[in-house]
């Protein structure tokens, strides 16, 4: 059979070890996607359970009344709103909006993995600058590098910081690239930028109800800009969110109690978990989201594959250069939590690791 030939561009383009878990036993904990582990919010639950939708029809193609909902909740305009397939295909319309061929894209190292996917599936030259100690962003370093596209995770996965205000106005005030902010765990963290949005031109926020929505399965994302929208509708295909996604995402929009509420408890299981986790000789980043990135005191690759057999899992990150031996870990419901301590404890005593401070 003749070779095919294929896009060259998609050669070196890989999704990253997140999304290559393989299948899993149920009841598996999974402490390694940064879901919201409280479970799925009861009036998404009601609503899917209500048959209130008709799976024959189309949706309408531009996602009309969750743009509705999201302009009142940022106030803004339905029109500076694109609804999209989760925030991985919201990335893929930036790229493809305003990049060409060729093209650099920048953004700090480390960072989210789909960043680099699409700029080399799109045939651009994905640019990483390395954080500084403490993995301060290197903003001279970001706007030294002449590119089309800027990529900032605010707050940062997976390190869990966030770029300080003033350092993120001036990656925005100081490139002639468009900036692209991603603040897919801003509910964690708050001091979003999109009050500010209007007075930005070449700023793109992406936000997602994967994360502290809990209605990650549903794959919802969504982009604001004002200049720039116009370039994103050009690439987006009519109907790229399903009609039931789309209204369940205005379901978990509205139950503002219950986000608050669950981010609440998540906010303060991390940092128990944090002190508990220093107490068996982790080095324990500070983090502003509902993660936290650690370096173990033994093998990231070993710890990672124990708790996997013992039915619990966490992130490796010890394949990114200058993290070596480090996990990221999803904060949980206090039974999980207590549950992963346990493990953690145990799977340390028997390879001689023992408890100790950090």
């Amino acid at each position: 059979m003749a070779k095919r030939k294929v896009r060259t561009s998609i050669r070196t383009a890989k999704a990253g070890s997140d999304y290559s878990v393989g299948n899993l036993p149920e009841g598996t904990i999974r402490m390694d996607l940064n879901m919201n582990l409280l479970g799925p919010n009861p009036a998404v639950e009601r609503f899917m359970r209500s048959g209130k939708f008709q799976t024959h029809e189309y949706p309408t193609p531009n996602s009309d009344e969750l743009r509705e909902a999201l302009a009142k909740e940022w106030r803004l305009e339905p029109g500076n709103i694109v609804c999209g397939n989760g925030v991985d295909d919201i990335i893929d319309l930036t790229i493809k909006a305003f990049t060409m061929r060729g093209d650099r894209i920048v953004y700090p190292s480390p960072s989210f993995s789909m960043y680099a996917f699409w700029a080399k599936v799109y045939g651009c030259t994905p640019m990483e600058v390395p954080m500084g100690p403490g993995f301060t962003v290197d903003v001279d370093g970001l706007l030294k590098e002449p590119a089309k596209l800027m990529l900032v995770a605010r707050p940062n996965n997976p390190t869990g910081n966030m770029l300080p205000e003033k350092d993120m106005r001036r990656l925005i005030e100081g490139t002639k690239a468009m900036v692209a902010l991603d603040e897919a765990y801003i509910e964690y963290s708050g001091g979003s930028f999109m009050d500010r949005l209007k007075n930005y031109p070449n700023l793109v926020i992406f936000r997602t109800f994967s994360k502290a929505y809990a209605i990650a399965g549903l794959r919802v994302g969504a982009a604001a800009a004002t200049d720039g929208i116009k370039r994103l509708n050009e690439v987006k295909p009519p109907f790229n969110l399903n009609l039931v996604s789309e209204k369940a995402a205005i379901v978990a929009l509205r139950d503002k109690a219950w986000l608050k509420r669950t981010v609440n408890i998540l906010l303060k299981e991390r940092e128990k978990l944090a002190i508990s986790l220093k107490g068996l000789g982790f080095l324990v980043y500070p983090s502003v989201t509902n993660f936290l990135l650690c370096e173990a005191p033994m093998s990231s690759k070993a710890l990672c594959t124990e708790l996997a057999r013992r039915g619990i899992m966490i992130k490796d990150h010890g394949d990114i250069p200058g993290l070596a031996d480090h996990v990221r870990i999803t904060a949980g419901a206090p039974k999980h939590n207590k549950l992963f301590l346990e493990k953690v404890k145990d799977i340390l005593e028997k390879n001689g690791k023992g408890v100790r401070g950090r």
